[in-house]
Protein backbone atom coordinates (compact mmCIF):
# COMPACT_ATOMS: atom_id res chain seq x y z
CA UNK A 1 0.00 0.00 0.00
CA UNK A 2 2.84 2.06 0.75
CA UNK A 3 4.41 1.38 -2.59
CA UNK A 4 1.56 2.40 -4.34
CA UNK A 5 1.05 5.72 -2.68
CA UNK A 6 4.70 6.61 -3.38
CA UNK A 7 4.27 5.85 -6.45
CA UNK A 8 1.03 7.93 -6.95
CA UNK A 9 2.69 11.16 -5.31
CA UNK A 10 5.88 10.31 -7.62
CA UNK A 11 3.39 10.23 -10.85
CA UNK A 12 1.72 13.27 -9.65
CA UNK A 13 5.22 15.06 -10.05
CA UNK A 14 6.31 13.73 -13.09
CA UNK A 15 2.98 14.90 -14.94
CA UNK A 16 3.55 17.90 -13.92
CA UNK A 17 6.52 18.01 -15.82
CA UNK A 18 6.05 16.41 -18.78
CA UNK A 19 3.06 16.23 -21.25
CA UNK A 20 1.34 13.23 -21.87
CA UNK A 21 0.39 11.47 -25.25
CA UNK A 22 -3.06 13.11 -24.76
CA UNK A 23 -1.94 16.08 -25.16
CA UNK A 24 -0.11 14.75 -28.57
CA UNK A 25 -3.87 13.72 -29.24
CA UNK A 26 -4.62 17.21 -28.24
CA UNK A 27 -2.50 18.75 -30.60
CA UNK A 28 -3.52 16.66 -33.79
CA UNK A 29 -7.06 17.68 -33.13
CA UNK A 30 -6.29 21.57 -33.07
CA UNK A 31 -4.02 21.37 -36.22
CA UNK A 32 -6.17 19.22 -37.38
CA UNK A 33 -9.32 22.26 -37.28
CA UNK A 34 -7.24 24.81 -38.37
CA UNK A 35 -6.41 23.06 -41.60
CA UNK A 36 -10.20 22.47 -42.06
CA UNK A 37 -10.56 26.41 -41.81
CA UNK A 38 -8.02 26.68 -44.48
CA UNK A 39 -9.16 23.89 -46.71
CA UNK A 40 -12.67 25.62 -46.55
CA UNK A 41 -11.58 28.60 -47.78
CA UNK A 42 -9.36 26.85 -50.28
CA UNK A 43 -11.29 24.58 -51.93
CA UNK A 44 -8.63 23.10 -54.88
CA UNK A 45 -7.17 19.87 -54.63
CA UNK A 46 -4.29 18.10 -54.89
CA UNK A 47 -2.09 21.69 -53.98
CA UNK A 48 -0.67 22.13 -50.91
CA UNK A 49 -1.47 24.37 -47.86
CA UNK A 50 -0.36 26.42 -45.27
CA UNK A 51 -2.15 25.99 -41.82
CA UNK A 52 -2.08 28.90 -39.61
CA UNK A 53 -0.72 27.61 -36.40
CA UNK A 54 -2.46 29.53 -32.77
CA UNK A 55 0.31 31.87 -31.34
CA UNK A 56 0.74 29.32 -28.04
CA UNK A 57 2.21 26.23 -30.65
CA UNK A 58 4.89 29.00 -31.99
CA UNK A 59 7.44 26.76 -34.01
CA UNK A 60 5.10 24.19 -35.10
CA UNK A 61 4.58 24.01 -38.64
CA UNK A 62 1.86 22.10 -40.82
CA UNK A 63 0.09 22.28 -44.22
CA UNK A 64 -2.61 20.38 -45.59
CA UNK A 65 -3.77 18.49 -49.03
CA UNK A 66 -7.02 17.69 -49.84
CA UNK A 67 -7.03 15.00 -52.13
CA UNK A 68 -9.55 12.29 -54.21
CA UNK A 69 -9.49 9.08 -53.15
CA UNK A 70 -9.73 7.89 -56.58
CA UNK A 71 -6.51 10.45 -57.39
CA UNK A 72 -4.66 8.95 -54.47
CA UNK A 73 -4.89 5.33 -55.54
CA UNK A 74 -4.04 6.28 -59.10
CA UNK A 75 -1.53 8.66 -59.13
CA UNK A 76 -0.17 9.01 -55.62
CA UNK A 77 0.41 12.35 -53.91
CA UNK A 78 3.67 14.96 -52.84
CA UNK A 79 4.27 17.42 -50.55
CA UNK A 80 6.44 18.57 -48.05
CA UNK A 81 9.17 15.83 -47.91
CA UNK A 82 6.42 13.12 -48.35
CA UNK A 83 5.86 10.94 -50.18
CA UNK A 84 2.98 8.81 -51.25
CA UNK A 85 3.42 6.27 -53.97
CA UNK A 86 -0.09 5.27 -56.01
CA UNK A 87 -1.38 2.43 -54.83
CA UNK A 88 -2.57 3.76 -51.88
CA UNK A 89 -5.67 3.84 -50.35
CA UNK A 90 -7.78 4.66 -47.18
CA UNK A 91 -8.98 1.54 -45.29
CA UNK A 92 -11.60 2.52 -42.64
CA UNK A 93 -13.43 3.92 -43.24
CA UNK A 94 -14.24 5.11 -47.22
CA UNK A 95 -14.22 8.41 -47.70
CA UNK A 96 -14.62 10.09 -51.30
CA UNK A 97 -12.04 12.94 -50.25
CA UNK A 98 -9.21 13.27 -47.57
CA UNK A 99 -7.52 15.37 -45.90
CA UNK A 100 -3.50 14.60 -45.36
CA UNK A 101 -2.12 16.73 -42.82
CA UNK A 102 1.91 17.05 -42.88
CA UNK A 103 2.94 18.37 -39.28
CA UNK A 104 6.43 19.64 -38.17
CA UNK A 105 6.69 19.60 -34.40
CA UNK A 106 10.33 21.50 -34.58
CA UNK A 107 11.16 22.46 -30.63
CA UNK A 108 7.80 20.92 -29.54
CA UNK A 109 8.90 17.40 -30.26
CA UNK A 110 10.51 16.35 -26.74
CA UNK A 111 7.27 18.17 -25.12
CA UNK A 112 4.93 15.98 -26.83
CA UNK A 113 7.12 12.44 -27.79
CA UNK A 114 9.90 12.54 -25.29
CA UNK A 115 11.44 9.37 -26.08
CA UNK A 116 13.49 7.76 -23.08
CA UNK A 117 17.23 6.51 -23.62
CA UNK A 118 17.06 8.46 -27.55
CA UNK A 119 17.91 11.91 -28.48
CA UNK A 120 16.07 13.50 -31.30
CA UNK A 121 18.39 13.86 -33.97
CA UNK A 122 15.30 15.47 -36.43
CA UNK A 123 12.08 17.25 -34.79
CA UNK A 124 8.72 14.74 -34.79
CA UNK A 125 7.10 14.78 -38.34
CA UNK A 126 3.51 13.89 -38.39
CA UNK A 127 1.66 11.91 -41.10
CA UNK A 128 -1.91 12.22 -40.78
CA UNK A 129 -5.26 11.46 -43.11
CA UNK A 130 -8.66 12.33 -42.26
CA UNK A 131 -12.40 12.38 -43.86
CA UNK A 132 -12.78 15.76 -45.82
CA UNK A 133 -15.76 14.39 -47.71
CA UNK A 134 -17.28 17.31 -45.50
CA UNK A 135 -15.08 20.07 -43.97
CA UNK A 136 -16.47 19.97 -41.01
CA UNK A 137 -14.50 18.80 -37.54
CA UNK A 138 -17.35 16.45 -36.38
CA UNK A 139 -17.26 14.37 -39.62
CA UNK A 140 -13.10 14.81 -40.45
CA UNK A 141 -12.94 11.31 -38.50
CA UNK A 142 -9.12 10.00 -38.77
CA UNK A 143 -8.47 7.56 -41.29
CA UNK A 144 -6.52 4.27 -41.83
CA UNK A 145 -3.89 4.60 -44.81
CA UNK A 146 -2.80 1.33 -46.33
CA UNK A 147 0.69 1.42 -49.10
CA UNK A 148 -0.39 -2.01 -50.95
CA UNK A 149 2.93 -1.27 -53.51
CA UNK A 150 5.70 0.42 -52.83
CA UNK A 151 6.31 2.05 -48.80
CA UNK A 152 5.30 5.74 -47.98
CA UNK A 153 8.83 7.93 -47.40
CA UNK A 154 8.74 10.72 -44.64
CA UNK A 155 11.45 13.09 -45.66
CA UNK A 156 13.46 15.00 -43.26
CA UNK A 157 15.15 18.06 -44.63
CA UNK A 158 18.49 19.79 -43.83
CA UNK A 159 19.80 15.90 -42.47
CA UNK A 160 21.76 13.36 -43.15
CA UNK A 161 22.50 10.12 -41.11
CA UNK A 162 26.31 9.40 -40.97
CA UNK A 163 26.10 7.79 -37.63
CA UNK A 164 24.89 4.32 -37.98
CA UNK A 165 23.29 3.78 -34.67
CA UNK A 166 20.82 6.25 -35.41
CA UNK A 167 17.21 4.92 -36.46
CA UNK A 168 14.19 5.68 -37.54
CA UNK A 169 11.15 5.53 -34.91
CA UNK A 170 7.48 5.80 -35.38
CA UNK A 171 5.03 6.86 -32.25
CA UNK A 172 1.45 4.69 -33.37
CA UNK A 173 -1.58 6.11 -31.99
CA UNK A 174 -1.84 3.02 -30.14
CA UNK A 175 0.93 4.02 -27.54
CA UNK A 176 3.40 1.77 -29.71
CA UNK A 177 6.77 2.45 -30.84
CA UNK A 178 8.17 1.21 -33.70
CA UNK A 179 12.19 1.50 -34.67
CA UNK A 180 13.72 1.38 -38.20
CA UNK A 181 16.27 1.64 -40.62
CA UNK A 182 16.90 5.46 -42.42
CA UNK A 183 16.77 5.12 -46.42
CA UNK A 184 19.02 7.72 -48.46
CA UNK A 185 20.27 8.66 -45.67
CA UNK A 186 17.58 11.38 -44.28
CA UNK A 187 13.90 9.43 -44.88
CA UNK A 188 11.90 6.71 -42.82
CA UNK A 189 9.69 4.28 -44.81
CA UNK A 190 6.13 3.42 -43.40
CA UNK A 191 2.78 2.13 -44.37
CA UNK A 192 0.51 3.67 -41.94
CA UNK A 193 0.13 7.19 -40.50
CA UNK A 194 1.37 7.95 -37.29
CA UNK A 195 4.78 10.36 -36.13
CA UNK A 196 8.24 10.22 -37.09
CA UNK A 197 11.64 10.74 -35.98
CA UNK A 198 15.27 10.06 -36.40
CA UNK A 199 16.79 9.12 -32.78
CA UNK A 200 20.06 8.32 -31.74
CA UNK A 201 20.83 6.54 -28.46
CA UNK A 202 22.10 8.33 -25.80
CA UNK A 203 25.06 7.46 -23.19
CA UNK A 204 22.70 6.19 -21.01
CA UNK A 205 20.48 3.96 -23.27
CA UNK A 206 20.35 0.36 -23.63
CA UNK A 207 21.54 -1.17 -27.03
CA UNK A 208 20.54 0.10 -29.98
CA UNK A 209 17.18 -1.15 -30.95
CA UNK A 210 17.21 -3.70 -34.04
CA UNK A 211 14.88 -2.98 -36.73
CA UNK A 212 11.33 -3.71 -37.36
CA UNK A 213 11.19 -3.60 -33.10
CA UNK A 214 8.49 -2.65 -31.03
CA UNK A 215 7.97 -1.29 -27.82
CA UNK A 216 5.14 -0.18 -25.62
CA UNK A 217 5.61 3.35 -24.49
CA UNK A 218 6.10 3.29 -20.70
CA UNK A 219 3.94 5.83 -20.24
CA UNK A 220 0.70 3.31 -20.81
CA UNK A 221 2.24 1.39 -18.11
CA UNK A 222 2.71 4.78 -15.60
CA UNK A 223 -1.56 4.53 -16.43
CA UNK A 224 -1.66 0.86 -15.73
CA UNK A 225 -0.12 1.31 -12.02
CA UNK A 226 -2.19 4.23 -11.42
CA UNK A 227 -5.15 2.90 -11.89
CA UNK A 228 -4.46 0.22 -9.92
CA UNK A 229 -2.85 2.00 -7.40
CA UNK A 230 -5.72 4.65 -7.05
CA UNK A 231 -8.97 1.47 -7.19
CA UNK A 232 -6.58 -0.29 -4.18
CA UNK A 233 -6.32 2.62 -2.40
CA UNK A 234 -9.97 3.91 -2.72
CA UNK A 235 -10.82 -0.03 -1.70
CA UNK A 236 -8.92 0.37 1.81
CA UNK A 237 -10.45 3.91 2.33
CA UNK A 238 -14.24 2.52 2.36
CA UNK A 239 -13.51 -0.60 3.94
CA UNK A 240 -12.23 1.59 6.89
CA UNK A 241 -15.56 3.92 6.76
CA UNK A 242 -17.59 0.87 6.63
CA UNK A 243 -15.63 -0.85 9.56
CA UNK A 244 -15.87 2.42 11.64
CA UNK A 245 -19.58 2.88 10.89
CA UNK A 246 -19.85 -0.62 11.72
CA UNK A 247 -18.29 0.04 15.16
CA UNK A 248 -20.19 2.87 15.97
CA UNK A 249 -23.32 1.46 15.57
CA UNK A 250 -22.46 -1.85 17.91
CA UNK A 251 -21.13 0.78 20.18
CA UNK A 252 -24.73 2.78 20.61
CA UNK A 253 -26.73 -0.72 20.80
CA UNK A 254 -24.79 -1.65 23.94
CA UNK A 255 -24.95 1.65 25.43
CA UNK A 256 -28.76 1.41 24.38
CA UNK A 257 -28.84 -1.90 26.24
CA UNK A 258 -27.32 -0.88 29.51
CA UNK A 259 -29.72 2.30 29.56
CA UNK A 260 -32.62 0.84 29.56
CA UNK A 261 -31.91 -1.85 32.36
CA UNK A 262 -34.74 -3.85 34.42
CA UNK A 263 -37.56 -1.72 35.97
CA UNK A 264 -38.10 -1.66 39.60
CA UNK A 265 -41.13 -3.17 41.26
CA UNK A 266 -43.14 -2.06 44.04
CA UNK A 267 -44.23 -3.86 47.03
CA UNK A 268 -45.81 -2.71 50.48
CA UNK A 269 -44.40 -2.11 53.32
CA UNK A 270 -47.16 -1.61 56.40
CA UNK A 271 -49.73 1.05 54.74
CA UNK A 272 -46.80 2.22 52.79
CA UNK A 273 -46.15 1.30 49.10
CA UNK A 274 -42.10 1.44 47.92
CA UNK A 275 -40.37 0.83 45.33
CA UNK A 276 -38.32 -2.51 45.14
CA UNK A 277 -35.77 -3.81 43.20
CA UNK A 278 -37.00 -7.40 42.61
CA UNK A 279 -40.25 -8.50 42.69
CA UNK A 280 -39.72 -11.37 45.31
CA UNK A 281 -37.46 -11.02 48.71
CA UNK A 282 -36.94 -13.63 50.94
CA UNK A 283 -37.89 -11.58 54.45
CA UNK A 284 -40.87 -9.02 54.68
CA UNK A 285 -39.68 -5.63 56.66
CA UNK A 286 -42.01 -5.05 59.36
CA UNK A 287 -42.06 -1.15 61.54
CA UNK A 288 -41.09 -1.45 64.62
CA UNK A 289 -43.90 -1.98 67.59
CA UNK A 290 -43.14 -1.61 70.82
CA UNK A 291 -45.85 -4.11 71.77
CA UNK A 292 -45.11 -6.61 69.11
CA UNK A 293 -45.01 -9.65 70.96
Amino acid sequence: MMGCLFILAFLLLLGSSRTESSGADSLDAVLRDSALGALARLRRTGVAYRVPVPANLSGVDASVMRVRGGSLRSRGASFEGLTIPPNTTASTPYAQRLMILHENLSNWSDSYFALPGYAFATPVIGFLAYNASVLDPSHAEKLEIDANGDPISIGFANFESLNPPMRCVRFGVDGSVRFDRIVAGNACLTNQTGHFAIVVPTMNSPSPAPEGARITRKGRRWKVWVVACGVGVGGVVMVGLVGVAVVKVMENKKMEVSEEGEALGAMWVGRSRMPSAAPMIRTQPLIDDEHAP
